[in-house]
């Protein structure tokens, strides 16, 4: 399966990964005192982590399609 094929189940997949790592990181800031950020927001970290598990998707494909060639 590549990044192509499947894509609404690959988008499932970074939403909901990004939305519990996001919880954690909310409740982690707002309850605790071990993380403390100046000018954040929740959705910042969301679409970051989204973004790289998309960015992350596609490395691996290129780089098994290349050792495969």
């Amino acid at each position: 399966m590549t990044c192509c094929s499947g894509l609404f189940v690959q988008s499932g997949y970074f939403i909901g990964f990004s939305t519990v790592l996001t919880t954690i990181e909310v409740m982690l800031e707002k309850y605790t005192d071990l993380i403390k950020y100046i000018h954040w927001a929740w959705y910042i970290s969301w679409i970051t982590i989204c973004i790289s598990l998309f960015i992350v998707c596609l490395f691996c494909v290129w780089f098994l399609a290349k050792g495969n060639s």
